[in-house]
């Protein structure tokens, strides 16, 4: 029975990661699992191994779409990493549920909760595959990240299947008659959060200035992309797409990340053919392309997004700063520099030193996020907190091509247009590009895999959100209660003479 729990659970948690369609399904994700460590009498050791069959089962499945992509060791590693988080969750509540079942249903969401964050955090930080995320698309319900950040989000699914997990138990001699407040808290919290989320969506859109945006999607092979034959194909299709938004006109025009293998900055022939482009349009562009500095003395190869005026003229640049592990750099390539054989760039590439937004138009400061960037809620929260109006994300995604991955890169854009209120413009290379509002609806329908553009008119950013202004404070407080009661229960008791 345990062991199909937790394969159940596991089950579950791929499916609502790989389908947003059944993301209800997360509120009873953990639920076999949970049954298993809160009715007590599991060791720790088989704890450990139930938690970790649940997670190799759950991410395992979601993240299947990157073995093609990457040496096969280094998925293995990097699941096996993602497995022993849900092993350590499920030790953390099977050893305080031990001694006290009240113990272990508090722990669980903070537990589960905290755990996520220290993913994002340390060593490279993998924000991929949070609990919260699934929730992308159920806008009623992801509203309430503007006030909690998309970890609190996962907090209350977690608790809620608390809650149905004591329910179940109930039954069980000896369950505390508590229980039943467990599931009242959590209707009294699935109710605030569905009145907060219609409540915000019916809300009237406040007074704001404006901006017209576009994106202009080229579907390129990205292979033999430097190829001077190639490259002139790549020209010829970007233009024939942005020329459809001529009658349009508009403010800014969007081109994805590494547009062309060439380097903008000095490239004299890719800054004619933008001037060209403003001149008709009368635009200004955002344009992805990689930056290389080569002195006697500094060395260093970007990944960027240049602001180009309607004239050619380069006014703005932001460098890539969170690099994809193994797809832009190889982490701890000083402690083993094997490691180097497993990157997928030919050329390890250099972070930037700065969160720094664009100054798109005189009304709009703009944050930019280039693919794997989107992920971390933190990273944007602090763009968006110096002054950004607008938030501008650009990727390739041609290793996506094909796979539902894209659409999960596309959600993390729009979490991160609700978290902090501010309308969000994704363009991508292959996948899905879109522009969404500050509640996350679909201000242009987002581009199936194929050559297009896509625009609309967004109301630039008026409000500061709630998360915008105190970040993560719940990750952090489930930690501190996670520490206090593990650290408790594993102190040692004095014996009482009698």
């Amino acid at each position: 029975m345990p062991l199909l729990a937790s394969i159940f659970s596991g089950l579950l948690l791929a499916l609502i990661l790989r389908f947003p369609a059944i993301s209800w399904l997360a509120v009873l994700t953990l639920v076999p699992l949970l049954i298993v460590l809160l009715r007590g009498g599991l060791s720790l050791k088989y704890a450990l191994l139930f938690g970790w069959l649940t997670g190799l089962i759950g991410y395992g499945f979601h993240f299947s779409y990157v073995v093609s992509a990457i040496h096969i060791g280094v998925f293995l590693a990097a699941l096996s990493y993602y497995t022993s988080y849900v092993g350590v969750f499920a030790v953390g509540v099977a050893f305080c549920g031990r001694r006290n079942i009240e113990y272990g249903s508090l722990i669980a969401p903070c537990l589960w909760t905290a755990s996520e964050y220290i993913r994002a955090h340390i060593l490279t930080g993998i924000q991929v595959g949070t609990l919260g995320a699934t929730q992308a698309e159920a806008l009623p319900v992801v509203q309430i990240i503007s006030v909690t950040g998309i970890f609190g989000l996962s907090f209350i699914l977690v608790f809620i299947n608390v809650a149905v997990a004591r329910l179940i138990l109930l039954r069980r001699a000896g369950t505390p008659a508590s229980t039943y407040g467990w599931g009242g808290a959590a209707a009294v919290m699935i109710a605030g959060i569905l009145s907060y989320g219609y409540l915000s969506l019916w809300a009237p859109e406040p007074e704001a200035d404006t901006l017209t945006i576009a994106t202009v999607q080229g579907d390129i092979d990205e292979r033999g992309m430097d190829q001077a034959a190639i490259r002139r194909q790549i020209f010829a299709r970007y233009r024939t797409l942005t020329m459809r938004l001529n009658e349009i006109q508009p403010d800014l025009i969007i081109y994805p990340e590494t547009m062309t293998g060439s380097y903008l900055a000095q490239d004299s022939l890719f800054l004619s053919f933008l001037a060209d482009l403003g001149e008709q349009t009368s635009s200004r562009f955002l344009v992805g392309s990689r930056y290389l500095i080569r002195t006697a003395d500094t060395y260093g190869l970007y990944n960027s997004v240049f602001l180009v005026d309607s004239a050619g003229h380069i006014l703005g640049r932001y460098d890539k700063n969170r690099l994809a592990p193994f797809g832009e750099y190889t982490p701890l390539s000083g402690w083993f520099p094997s490691l180097a054989s497993y990157r997928l760039a030919q050329a390890e590439l250099t972070p930037g030193e700065k969160w720094a937004p664009l100054p798109v138009s005189a009304k709009a400061l703009t944050g930019i996020g280039i693919c794997y960037e989107t992920m971390f809620n933190a990273d944007i929260r602090q763009v968006i907190r110096q002054n950004t109006r607008l938030l501008a994300i650009i990727s390739d995604d041609f290793w996506f091509q094909g796979t539902q991955e894209s659409r999960e890169f596309y959600n993390e854009g729009v979490l991160r247009a609700i978290e902090n209120r501010t309308p969000m413009v994704r363009c991508a290379n292959m996948g899905l590009s879109g522009i969404v509002d500050t509640h996350g609806r679909t201000i242009s329908t987002p581009l199936p895999g194929a050559p297009g553009v896509t625009y609309g008119t967004v109301h630039l950013r008026t409000t500061i959100s709630i998360y915008t202004q105190i970040g993560d404070i719940l990750p952090w407080l489930s930690l501190a209660l996670c520490v206090l009661l593990i650290t408790w229960f594993a102190l040692p008791r004095k014996q009482s003479n009698r």
